[in-house]
């Protein structure tokens, strides 16, 4: 779901609680879990020679066919977005409508993939880079009006235990 579809659930009584990106304007209860920083993955074997050290700007890979993310899914602007401030419009090597599936087909040799990094399989063997600009956003859960006490204990527990930066990429990307 996308975040106007996590509010339209809310607001309909479909859902008790959503999570995902901060919500516009919302006048409800919001409790922010911390802030997603998205990756470019490539293949293990790709032939390029970006600094794994440094940020990579989208223009170094302007050439190259893209595994995107479908657009209806939330996640798609991102790569459009990055790629336009750098001054092209990805080519597309294939869609995908499930984010987690992106670099799993990025391991297959289709292309590089833009994902946040909560989206990497554990032990990814693909490489992984910070884009530059940084792409970032900011997550939470929300209610539509006070929570019930199930959702507010699950809710206490995301804000504990939310894992926004995989541990791995933790050590990897300090900077971040």
């Amino acid at each position: 779901m996308n975040a106007g579809e996590l509010q339209a659930a809310l607001e309909s009584g479909e859902a008790d609680l959503a999570v995902g990106p901060l919500p516009d304007a919302w006048p409800h209860p919001v409790h922010l879990l911390g802030t997603e920083e998205f990756v470019i993955v490539l293949p293990p074997g790709d032939p390029s020679d970006l600094n794994p050290a440094a940020r990579v700007p989208f223009s170094a890979l302007r050439d190259r066919e893209w595994v995107r993310l479908a657009p209806r899914n939330g996640l798609a602007r991102f790569l459009d977005e990055g790629c336009a401030a750098a001054g092209f419009r990805p080519s597309t090597a294939i869609f995908t409508e499930q984010s987690a599936a992106a670099p799993l087909l990025t391991l297959s040799g289709l292309g590089p993939a833009l994902i946040p990094a909560n989206m990497l399989p554990p032990y990814f063997p693909g490489r992984v880079f910070l884009p530059d600009p940084p792409i970032r956003r900011t997550l939470a859960a929300y209610s539509y009006g006070r929570p019930d006490a199930v959702a507010t204990a699950f809710i206490e527990k995301l804000v504990a235990g939310a894992h926004i930066m995989p541990p791995g990429l933790v050590e990897a990307f300090p900077r971040c």
